[in-house]
C-alpha cells in the first residue's frame, strides 16, 4: 500500500473497531466519503471521513467493506438481501454471466427485508466494477445527472434539488447512494468497457441504517460480488 492510503485505512478501520463502545458516526452526506479519515474541521468537533474508501470491498477500496464499520451486534444481522435488476440482461458466456463490450446497462438495486426503521432513516449503497488489475472497468452514469467520464471533483450541496438516488464524484471509482431519507432503491447506468476488458468483478454493499446517520452501530448489511465474463 502507498503510505497515504495505509494511514487512511488503518485510521478508518481501527476507528470503527475502537468505537464499538464509543459510537461511530455514519456517512449520511456524500461529502464524508472523500473527507480525511483522520478527521476534519466540521463545526462542533472532529468527524472522520472515508478517506476515499467507499466500503465496496473492491481493490481501490483496499478491501474495506461496509460491514467493517456498520456493525450489528444483535440477532437481527443478516436479515436483508439485495435484489439486483440489470437491463438489458447479461448474456450467457459458457454458463456464466457476461457483458457485451460497449453495451450500456441500467442497474436497479433494491433493499429487501428492511427491518431497522426510524424516522428520517438513512440507508446506503456503494457499487464498483473492476477488471482483473483492480482498475475501474467501464463508465458510470448516476441518475443525478453526473458521470465518471466528466468526473466531479467535489460533492453536491447537501440541499441540491437535482439529487436523485445515486452520485459519482472524487475518484469516481464507485457509485454512491445520495443519502436520501428512507431510500430503498437505487438506479444508475454502467457502460461496459471496449473489447479486451476480460473478466470483471462487480462489488456492492447495502446498509440498512437505523438512524439519520447519527451512528453506524446496530446496522444490518448485505454485501456481495458477481463475476462478469466478456461476451460478444
Amino acid at each position: 500500500m502507498r503510505p497515504s492510503k495505509r494511514k487512511a485505512l488503518v485510521t478508518l478501520v481501527t476507528g470503527c473497531v475502537l468505537s464499538t463502545t464509543l459510537g461511530v458516526l455514519a456517512f449520511p452526506k456524500l461529502k464524508y466519503y472523500e473527507q480525511p479519515a483522520t478527521g476534519n474541521d466540521q463545526p462542533g468537533g472532529i468527524r472522520a471521513g472515508g478517506g476515499g474508501l467507499y466500503g465496496t470491498g473492491c481493490a481501490q477500496d483496499w478491501g474495506v467493506k461496509c460491514s467493517h464499520c456498520h456493525i450489528n451486534d444483535n440477532l437481527q444481522q443478516g436479515m436483508i438481501t439485495a435484489l439486483i435488476d440489470v437491463y438489458p440482461p447479461f448474456v450467457d458466456v459458457n454458463g456464466e454471466e457476461g457483458y457485451v463490450p460497449g453495451e450500456r446497462y441500467t442497474f436497479t438495486f433494491d433493499l429487501a427485508g428492511e427491518h431497522l426503521i426510524n424516522a428520517e432513516n438513512v440507508n446506503g449503497i456503494a457499487v464498483a466494477i473492476e477488471d482483473a488489475s483492480g482498475a475501474t472497468a467501464g463508465d458510470y452514469f448516476a441518475d443525478s445527472g453526473v458521470d465518471s467520464i466528466g468526473c466531479m471533483s467535489a460533492p453536491p450541496a447537501d440541499n441540491d434539488p437535482t439529487l436523485m438516488t445515486t452520485y459519482v464524484y472524487g475518484r469516481c471509482h464507485a457509485v454512491l447512494g445520495t443519502g436520501k431519507a428512507n431510500a430503498v432503491s437505487w438506479t444508475f447506468d454502467w457502460q461496459a468497457p471496449a473489447a479486451g476488458g476480460g473478466e470483471l468483478t462487480l462489488f456492492y454493499g447495502i446498509v440498512d441504517g437505523d438512524s439519520a446517520g447519527d451512528a453506524s452501530l446496530g446496522d444490518d448489511v448485505v454485501e456481495g460480488t458477481r463475476k462478469l465474463q466478456e461476451g460478444s
